[in-house]
């Protein structure tokens, strides 16, 4: 699953690959407790330096065909969240996302997703991606649902980087129509 990421615009956002310049706003975003929580994999504090470690992992993880990471620009402010695709096997992929604080409640999310989710419906030959929200992100869950991803019926517990706890996460499932995105 090796691709260059190509850039997709909606009506208000552009998903494209990290830039080094995206640093920056990685860190202040990302880094947010508010947001660091929600997420698996986002520390706090989110220093600079290991938001631009950050960009250059996932790059790697692009080349070897492991990540399917995208930055959500927003233009006039520049990167404003992320969304994106990662393997958990040779045939299961994972989509998460996350929007900065000062973004929330506009919309930017569902609109990332559901662009993201349709380029994937065309494009790979995976049929279904699972998706997982901790507990306390009920909102989380509507994008997900609002994009088409359906409960599982699962509660695991998942860490959460920025608590440094294992936290009640419910999980989903989204699989494409027969005859998208392949097999």
């Amino acid at each position: 699953m090796r691709s260059k990421t190509p850039r997709i615009e909606t009506n208000r956002l552009a998903l494209r690959a990290y830039s080094p310049e995206d640093a920056s706003n990685l860190s202040r975003l990302a880094g947010d407790f508010d947001v660091a929580k929600m997420t698996s994999s986002v520390p706090h504090p989110y220093p600079r330096l290991s938001a631009e470690g950050y960009i250059m992992l996932t790059e790697a993880g692009r080349a070897l065909g492991k990540d399917m990471p995208f930055a959500i620009e927003l233009p006039g402010e520049g990167l404003i969240g992320a969304a994106g695709f990662h393997a958990r096997g040779e045939r299961e992929w994972e989509f998460g996302y996350w929007v900065g604080k000062p973004f929330w409640g506009k919309g930017f999310a569902t609109e990332a997703a559901r662009a993201l989710l349709a380029w994937w419906d065309e494009s790979m030959k995976v049929r279904c991606l699972s998706a997982a929200r901790f507990v306390d992100n009920p909102a989380s869950g509507r994008v997900l649902e609002k994009v088409g991803f359906k409960p599982n019926g699962e509660v695991k517990e998942r860490f959460s980087l920025a608590r440094l706890a294992k936290i009640p996460s419910v999980e989903y499932v989204r699989c494409a129509e027969s005859g998208a995105g392949g097999i």
